[in-house]
């Protein structure tokens, strides 16, 4: 087994960009005047001299080599305290996860009508520099329930929104283009230096966050990027665990590295792989994992209750046996699991849940009635216990898929029912991803997809029965 020194191959590939990189040249057009294009030329140069544009430069690279992406970008700041002049920078982006909206336009060769640049602040810090915002008048409980997702346990989220206006103008044939910014915390548009509205126009015309793309390729009408290392995908997912040493080796790794027997690695990477098979349809099952971990002095951070099965068919008609073991798994282990771990990531102030439930935990299923029956329940559960949580540092959140391209469909016999032909199969990796990222933000209920979230939703817009019949109908074969 090789291990290979990719973060050297990194580097490789940005000096040889660094190397290549494109020179800003002005020339004038037909018969313009040459002296002013060297004028432009020299201000361009300067701008970037001035603001070390170099640096953002190979921030950008380093991270679209690294991780398919990276991005710089400019803006604008006084000259000095004594004028209104505003002087162009051009700056780096320390975190390609802060930025929203770029990426797939530019895959696309379109201009993004939006974007977001958002940075994490802390509490006390909000409340010094926005006193004068709605939520600073509110008591921060009350702001985590008005701003979920906006205000976690320490820091409040803000973004610069950023949003492309077109004004017609009389005698022109084209809209002319303005691009206006403001900083929201979810709640509200914040408040400016001047306690005004922080809305402002943009002197510019174009986006101002500049993407450096890896390898480009469309598939299936979906973008997708490819660095020197590893697929989007995989990097997205890996820097959200960053702070591990074996995440940085496989972030940094061309392929997965370790396809290894349990101790292969150990005293490799500071880290050490342990497998403990344990059949949850057992009631002793749960004892037995949190023992096996508490004497190997193994602090559990993140729990992740995914184990499940479903049964297709009448009630009437399905074996009482396989109902009840699904009712053992999908409630009882998961309520047994969280109940062994949840009071020592308490005591920590520190840990997340991740509890998969479906989109059938919103409705009642008939076909499938014990199992929509057991999900339901999954997801009331968590609700109920992200709100007794909410000040003791530890989070829940329910994943709500639809049908995923799983062994689900065919253990329980309904791969052939229309819910798996008229939503579509969402991919695995996909689901696990967007779970992931709604855990590690703190949300409470998580449910990727459009069409999803309108199953979800149907309730309120219907009365059960007719959401009854309607499920029952996708529960049938086609």
């Amino acid at each position: 087994m090789s291990f290979p020194r990719c973060h050297t191959f990194v580097q490789q590939v940005s000096n040889e960009a660094r190397q290549k990189k494109p020179q800003i040249k002005f020339s004038p057009r037909l018969d313009q005047d040459k002296d002013t294009a060297e004028v432009l030329e020299g201000i361009a140069r300067y701008i970037q001299y001035d603001s070390q544009a170099q640096v953002a430069y190979e921030t950008a690279i380093e991270y679209s080599a690294g991780a398919s992406w990276g991005f710089y970008r400019f803006l604008t700041d006084y000259c000095d305290d004594e004028t209104d002049d505003l002087e162009l920078k051009i700056l780096p982006v320390l975190d390609p996860l802060t930025v929203y909206g770029i990426v797939v336009p530019a895959i696309f060769g379109r201009k993004p009508r939006y974007w977001f640049v958002i940075e994490e602040i802390p509490k006390d810090e909000f409340k010094s520099i926005y006193k004068d915002s709605e939520m600073s008048s509110l008591s921060w409980s009350e702001a985590e329930k008005q701003g979920e997702g906006w205000v976690g346990s320490e820091t409040v989220r803000i973004a610069e929104y950023w949003w492309v206006e077109e004004e017609r103008v009389k005698g022109k044939r084209r809209p002319q283009v303005v691009i206006k910014t403001c900083k929201t915390n979810g709640l509200e548009i914040l408040p400016g230096d001047d306690g005004e509205s922080s809305e402002t126009t943009w002197p510019g015309t174009i986006c101002n966050v500049v993407p450096v793309l890896g390898k480009q390729m469309i598939i299936e009408g979906k973008p997708r990027l490819y660095s020197v290392v590893r697929p989007q995908k995989a990097a997205q997912q890996l820097i959200n665990y960053s702070k591990s040493r074996i995440a940085e080796t496989l972030s940094t790794s061309p392929i997965t590295p370790f396809m290894v027997a349990e101790g292969q690695i150990e005293g490799k990477f500071d880290v050490r792989a342990q497998v403990f098979a344990a059949d949850l349809r057992r009631t002793d099952a749960p004892e037995s994992i949190f023992d096996f971990l508490h004497n190997e002095n193994i602090p559990i951070e993140v729990l992740v209750n995914n184990a499940g099965f479903g049964l297709g068919g009448e009630f009437a008609d399905t074996k009482i046996q396989r109902e009840l073991e699904m009712i053992q798994v999908n409630i009882a282990a998961l309520t047994h699991l969280t109940k062994l771990f949840l009071p020592p990531m308490i005591k920590r102030k520190s840990g997340r849940l991740l509890n998969v439930a479906s989109t059938a935990a919103f409705q009642p299923g008939p076909g499938m009635a014990v199992y929509y029956a057991t999900k339901a329940y999954v997801l009331s559960f968590s609700e109920a216990l992200a709100e007794e949580l909410r000040h003791s540092g530890v989070t829940v959140t329910a994943l709500c898929p639809g049908p995923t391209r799983t062994d689900f469909a065919a253990t329980a016999d309904v791969g052939n029912s229309r819910l798996f032909a008229a939503f579509g199969i969402a991919d695995a990796a996909d689901v696990a991803e967007f779970g992931v990222a709604a855990m590690m933000h703190g949300r409470r209920v998580a449910i990727p997809g459009i069409k999803n979230k309108i199953v979800a939703q149907a309730n309120r817009f219907a009365p059960r029965a007719v959401t009854a019949k309607v499920s029952r109908m996708l529960q049938e074969a086609r």
